[in-house]
């Protein structure tokens, strides 16, 4: 009898090592599913992540081109006004030597001067011909200001279009990213699937 008691106490650790031993198998199988199940969530919030970066890159390349946009139609807007204020003043200095010129001829005349010939008919002449000059070169300078409106415009138009561009870029990159971002999380959870197998 004495040699059952001790191979009862065996058989009793026995038991227990036993059971710790399935315990520690389902403990570690329980660690490998939370892996697996983080693994899935962390899949899921790169994808998530991938459509918010994505959705705001096209954002802000939206809001770009319709910027860009709203600065040519107002560079357009300038070109015109500009030549309007040009001629407007070109007109106004064209009146201005006429009645400059009038009013040497009227001068000349009350004071007996023949002003249609000699010297007062020169100034009369030198008079409205620097109008002239005058008004030609407003309107140069505000057809000069209003090509450089134009070539604003045509500026800002063309980074309206790269910024439609890079919309469309953005929104494929982010296809991309989610994309591999899924394929990634699927990899890893058939990893974490194999060590729970």
């Amino acid at each position: 009898m004495a040699f059952i008691a001790p191979a009862i106490a065996a058989v009793k650790v026995a038991g227990t090592a036993i059971a710790a031993t399935k315990t520690f198998a389902v403990v570690n199988t329980a660690f490998k599913a939370f892996s697996a199940v983080s693994t899935i969530l962390g899949a899921f919030s790169s994808v998530q992540g991938s459509q918010i970066q994505a959705q705001q890159a096209v954002g802000t390349q939206q809001n770009a081109a319709a910027i860009s946009n709203r600065n040519a139609v107002i560079a357009s807007q300038n070109a015109a006004q500009a030549r309007l204020v040009a001629a407007n003043e070109a007109s106004e200095l064209r009146i201005d030597a006429r009645r400059k010129a009038s009013s040497i001829r009227a001068r000349a005349a009350a004071g007996g001067v023949v002003t249609t010939a000699g010297s007062p008919l020169l100034a009369s002449t030198e008079q409205v011909v620097e109008g002239a000059r005058a008004s030609e070169k407003r309107l140069f300078s505000g057809e000069l200001q209003a090509r450089g409106f134009e070539s604003q415009s045509v500026l800002d138009t063309f980074k309206a279009d790269i910024a439609v561009n890079n919309v469309q870029t953005e929104q494929f990159a982010g296809r991309v990213n989610t994309n591999s971002e899924i394929f990634g999380g699927f990899k890893n959870i058939t990893t974490v699937g194999q060590n729970i197998l």
